[in-house]
């Protein structure tokens, strides 16, 4: 088995990459590639690792920089909608 350098509930900061098919923001750390629930495009963000494989990780966010918009709804989260993209999702 190939032993990885991350280790759970490491607190680690990465820059999101790619957002995933689930919508949670994919980041990469030491070849290995991590899933973040929430995380957004382009943001670099510190993450808490909660679980480790062999080929992925996944993490929850414990800071972002600079100013963080709160997704709406877990659907809207998923497509990437916030409330500064859809201030009057009322209307939708």
């Amino acid at each position: 088995m190939t032993e990885h350098s991350l280790k759970e509930n490491e607190i680690v900061e990465l820059k999101i990459q790619e957002i995933s098919r689930d919508g949670r923001g994919i980041g990469r750390m030491n070849g290995q590639v991590i899933f973040v629930k929430g995380g957004k495009l382009g943001e670099t963000i510190r993450v808490r690792i909660t679980k480790r494989g062999v080929r992925a990780a996944e993490a929850e966010a414990v800071d972002y920089q600079g100013k963080r918009l709160q997704p709406i709804t877990e659907l809207e989260c998923a497509i990437g909608w916030s409330k500064e993209v859809a201030p009057n999702r009322s209307r939708l």
